[in-house]
C-alpha cells in the first residue's frame, strides 16, 4: 500500500497507544514530530550517502535527472533554492551550430608584425567567445588555427583579430557545429587564485570550469553558455492539514427566498454543508423565510457551509432560501482530515514505518516515558 499523511498520523497514534503515551495526539504535534522524524531519517541517509556515494532508494526520489543551467554572461549562477548538493556536473557549448566549426576564405591583410600569436581573441561576427592561434610571415596572416570555439556564430561571420601593426586582415566562417562536450573540473574557492583560469584548450583538455561557493557557482570561461548539472535536492516535508468540523453554534447572512407558503416550520433538516444532522424552526412571513432557529446542532458542519431546506419541508413552495454557518460550539471542534491540501509523504512504507519509530521517540521525549523511548529506539534500529 502507499501511505499517505494521513495513515502515518493513524499509524503513529496507534503505535503511541500501545506503548502507553496518549495517542490523542493534536495535528500541530504530530506535523512537528513528523517533521523533526523525516529530517532525521533523511539525514541518516544522506550520511551513508556522502559516506559510501551509493544512492539508496529512500534519497534516490530527492536526486533530479540531468538540469541545464543557462549560464549568464556574469559567468555566475545563483544555485536553486532547493539544492543540497551537487552530485554530478558536465559542460558544454551550446548545440544547434552555434559553436565555429572551420574557417575559410584568409584575407591575411599587410604591414603585420611576424610572428606567432596564441589565444588571439576573434572579433566580429555575430558570436563571442572564440579564439585562435595567429601566424604573421611575410607581414601578411599566413594561418588561423581554432583554440576555442565560442557560441552563438552564423556561416559566413567575418572575423578578424587585433594583432600588432597592420590592418585589413579577415577571415570567414565555413561551418559551425553543435554541441562540444568538456571534461569539468571543480577548484574550491579557498584555491581560487592559484587554480581559476581563463585560458583552456578546446576541445578535450580537463580545465578549471567552475568554483563553488555557499550560494553560487561561478564559471571560467564566462562564456560557456550552458551546463548540466545533477543536484540532490531538499525533501519536501509532508504535512497533514485539516478542518475543524463540529455542532453549529450561530447562523447569518440569512436569505429569505420567494413564493414560500407562510407559516411556521419546526424540525425542518437543513441540506448542504459538510455536516449532517441539523434541524431547525423556520419562520415564512410575506412568502419568504424571516427567521431560522436551530434545534439540532448536527455534526461535522465548517464556518462557512451555506444551508437551505427543502421546499417540500416549510410548506411545499418557494426557492432560494439560504443561510450560512458563522460559528462553530467551541468544545465540539475537530480536527477532520484534509486530503487536498495536505503535503503527502513521498517515502516508501518502510521508510513511513521508521519515520514513525522516530516521531514516536520525539512523543516519548515530550511524555517523558522511557518505556516509549526504548521501544522506539529499538524499533528505528530494527529497521537499519
Amino acid at each position: 500500500m502507499a501511505y499517505t499523511i494521513n495513515d502515518a498520523f493513524n499509524l503513529l497514534k496507534d503505535r503511541a497507544g500501545t506503548r502507553g503515551i496518549s495517542s490523542n495526539i493534536t495535528p500541530v504535534k504530530f506535523n512537528r514530530w513528523w517533521n523533526s522524524a523525516e529530517l532525521k531519517f533523511f539525514n541518516t541517509m544522506y550520511d551513508e550517502y556522502s559516506r559510501k556515494q551509493t544512492i539508496s532508494d529512500s534519497i534516490s526520489k530527492w536526486m533530479s535527472d540531468p538540469i541545464i543551467l543557462n549560464i549568464p554572461a556574469s559567468g555566475n549562477f545563483i544555485f536553486p533554492t532547493n539544492l543540497l548538493h551537487v552530485d554530478s556536473m558536465s559542460t558544454f557549448l551550446p548545440g544547434a551550430g552555434t559553436a565555429i566549426g572551420s574557417l575559410n576564405t584568409l584575407v591575411g591583410g599587410n604591414t603585420y608584425t611576424n610572428g606567432t600569436y596564441t589565444n588571439q581573441a576573434l572579433t566580429g561576427g555575430a558570436g563571442t567567445g572564440a579564439t585562435a592561434t595567429i601566424i604573421v610571415a611575410g607581414n601578411t596572416v599566413t594561418s588561423v588555427t581554432l583554440t576555442a570555439l565560442g557560441i552563438g556564430y552564423a556561416v559566413n561571420d567575418i572575423l578578424s583579430a587585433t594583432i600588432p601593426a597592420g590592418s585589413g586582415f579577415t577571415i570567414k566562417v565555413a561551418t559551425l557545429v553543435g554541441t562540444v562536450a568538456y571534461k569539468v573540473k571543480r577548484v574550491e574557492k579557498q584555491r581560487l587564485a592559484a587554480n581559476l583560469s581563463s585560458q583552456y584548450d578546446a576541445p578535450s583538455s580537463e580545465f578549471p570550469i567552475y568554483t563553488q561557493f555557499s550560494t553560487s557557482f561561478q564559471f571560467n570561461p564566462l562564456n560557456l553558455g550552458v551546463a548540466s548539472m545533477v543536484m540532490l535536492q531538499k525533501p519536501v516535508w509532508s504535512v497533514w492539514t485539516y478542518t475543524l468540523q463540529g455542532y453549529i453554534n450561530t447562523l447569518t447572512g440569512l436569505v429569505g427566498g420567494s413564493a414560500y407558503t407562510n407559516g411556521t416550520y419546526t424540525n425542518v433538516p437543513l441540506t448542504g454543508g459538510a455536516g449532517t444532522g441539523a434541524l431547525a424552526t423556520v419562520v415564512v412571513s410575506g412568502n419568504a423565510v424571516t427567521s431560522v432557529t436551530i434545534t439540532n446542532q448536527g455534526t461535522l458542519y465548517l464556518t462557512g457551509d451555506v444551508l437551505s431546506a427543502l421546499a417540500a419541508n416549510i410548506g411545499g413552495t418557494g426557492t432560494g432560501f439560504t443561510i450560512t454557518v458563522s460559528s462553530l460550539v467551541q468544545g465540539s471542534l475537530r480536527p477532520v482530515y484534509d486530503p487536498v491540501n495536505s503535503i503527502q509523504p513521498l517515502w516508501n512504507d518502510d521508510d513511513i514505518s521508521t519515520i514513525v519509530d522516530l516521531a514516536l521517540f520525539d512523543a516519548g521525549q515530550a511524555s517523558r516515558d522511557q518505556e516509549a523511548l526504548s521501544f522506539a529506539q529499538n524499533a528505528a534500529k530494527s529497521q537499519q
